[in-house]
């Protein structure tokens, strides 16, 4: 579990990331303002709070984060570590970021019909539930050997074919919370990986037995969620330049309305109420409880692989 200084440390580079893209923007950027009264009371509305809803901003991404993990810990209402992982599939590589919209769109389809096939061939995959989240990786092409051997490699093949000048190699990547009761956890990484098979593109973390389910499911929630433009080159982290981070973060408030497009959820299978035989498997798949729930203090680095 993070320390309160390793927290406020954690909020304190929030902000400090904040401020750099506030002074990447152009001054008549709408955004700039947005940014800037996020937080303050509204002069119209007495009493109101003014909340942006932009995605780089870390007081809203917390607030959503928040929502997110009570919708995971929802899903996973009844399971133990034994029948819950982290999932992370590498989606692609490109270019210009303005097709990233469609790799991940392609993404969730895929998704959808690869969980679909099994669940034809295989009454047990109708337990299977998945909630995850996209974030971005992005990296020079001359920077991609620093990356190390098998992320480099990885990223090398998803980048075959992808020639950027003067942007960098864009790269989505999916993180999530993926429920598997009375499936082996490999059984379903190997379905999924017919469908992402270049080594390291895919991956299913086991939850850590020494963290209760809802601590691990927090983990990987915030860790899906932390948008930190950070490159990590071995022991080195380095900040994105300001002019990516414009970008990434202009992009995405175009694409989507906040980080909702970034959203990937395949529930159980669903039966009618009548049928009396699967009254059972109905039971944590019926909405999402929002109950009180202060922001986590855990930090979700023993996923960063």
């Amino acid at each position: 579990m993070m320390t309160r200084t390793h927290y406020q440390g954690q909020t304190t580079f929030n902000r400090q990331q904040l401020q750099r893209f506030i002074g990447g923007l152009d001054p008549s950027c709408p955004y700039t303002q947005r940014l800037a009264s996020c937080g303050t009371l509204s002069a119209v509305t007495h009493g109101y709070v003014l909340r942006c809803q932009l995605p780089p901003c870390p007081a809203c991404r917390s607030r959503y984060a928040a929502k997110q993990r009570r919708a995971t810990r929802a899903m996973l209402s009844g399971s133990t570590n034994a029948d819950a992982g982290m999932l992370t599939i590498v989606l692609g590589a490109a270019a210009d970021i303005t097709e990233v919209g469609a790799i991940v769109a392609k993404a969730r389809w895929d998704l959808r019909n690869v969980v679909d096939a099994c669940r034809r061939r295989d009454r047990r995959w109708e337990s299977v539930s998945i909630l995850a989240h996209m974030e971005m990786d992005a990296v020079s092409a001359e920077d991609v050997p620093l990356l190390g051997g098998e992320r480099a490699a990885l990223i090398g093949e998803l980048a075959r074919g992808v020639t950027p000048v003067a942007n960098p190699i864009w790269i989505p990547t999916l993180h999530g919370v993926v429920r598997f009761d009375g499936i082996d956890w490999q059984e379903v990484q190997m379905a999924l990986q017919r469908r992402w098979p270049i080594e390291r593109q895919l991956h299913i973390a086991k939850f850590r037995d020494n963290l209760t389910v809802e601590m691990n499911s927090d983990n990987v929630t915030n860790y899906s969620l932390k948008h930190h433009c950070i490159n990590k080159f071995g022991h080195v982290n380095e900040l994105w330049p300001v002019s990516w981070m414009v970008e990434y973060y202009g992009w995405l408030a175009e694409w989507t309305e906040f980080l909702r497009r970034t959203r990937i959820k395949i529930g159980m299978k669903r039966y009618r109420s009548s049928d009396s035989s699967n009254i059972n498997r109905t039971t944590n798949e019926v909405g999402v409880v929002d109950e009180p729930m202060e922001y986590s203090i855990v930090l979700p680095t023993l996923y960063n692989w």
